[in-house]
């Protein structure tokens, strides 16, 4: 837990920026996102490292920048004595390089890359005034890129993957520029979970601990990280106690 001080008052201060969750037997599969916090008029991120197999926050921590170094070190300070097999966050670039430095497998978050490539797919529609059978015609190329993630092993979905570039004539112009700098070089990275049924292939596990323990109408309240590590630490107990799955 968080480090406190006895002050003349009687009342209990927080001396530090993390909260951690009690020592279960963890399973070192994880989930780790951000939330925007404005503390006081000024921007924060809230950290959190989540079990994704106990379905638990292991810890949360909260900073002033959101760099490398930060991340870096708050996760490395949350799985000490504890097993890591396993990172699956959104598609932010500074994740990647974070994890391999860590040595862990990273699962990169499919809904977020099935997402990045519809947004992609209707701002280059609505730009280039695309007519409908083209539009039709890359949403359905759209389709086959989308179910190379979606087979029953890593190795098919390479399979797949190759299959679909080897028909490089027929990928629209949005969807290569898009497989080029985001898919070809981390195919890995998106299919993970396809041989190991522990690792999450997306992050709504945290996000959705994000939406019902820090909703936005909540956030507003805290001014200070002391008042929102407070809060959160409650939160956190409270959510570990329902919610909490052990095998």
């Amino acid at each position: 837990m968080y480090l406190t001080k006895q002050s003349k008052t009687g009342q209990i201060k927080i001396m530090t920026k993390k909260i951690t969750n009690e020592e279960f037997n963890y399973s070192g599969y994880y989930l780790y996102d951000e939330q925007f916090l404005k503390l006081n008029g000024v921007r924060h991120y809230r950290l959190t490292l989540f079990d994704s197999v106990l379905n638990i926050p292991v810890a949360e921590k909260i900073v002033r920048h959101r760099i490398p170094e930060n991340t870096k070190k708050f996760i490395q300070e949350s799985i000490q004595n504890k097993p890591f097999k396993c990172l699956t966050t959104d598609l932010f670039p500074m994740y990647r390089n974070i994890a391999d430095e860590l040595g862990v497998k990273h699962q990169l978050c499919i809904f977020h890359l099935f997402k990045t490539i519809n947004n992609k797919i209707k701002t280059y529609c609505r730009i280039n005034n695309i007519n409908k059978k083209e539009k039709e015609r890359i949403y359905e190329n759209a389709k086959e890129l989308k179910n190379c993630f979606k087979q029953n092993s890593s190795k098919k979905a390479i399979e797949k993957f190759k299959n679909y570039l080897e028909d490089y004539d027929s990928i629209p112009e949005v969807l290569m520029q898009f497989v080029n700098k985001h898919v070809l070089n981390h195919f890995k990275r998106y299919i993970e979970y396809l041989d190991d049924e522990n690792i999450e292939k997306t992050s709504n596990k945290v996000e959705n601990y994000y939406r019902q323990t820090n909703p936005e109408k909540i956030k507003k309240i805290y001014k200070t990280k002391n008042g929102i590590l407070t809060f959160l630490d409650y939160q956190m107990k409270n959510w570990t106690k329902n919610h909490i799955k052990i095998k």
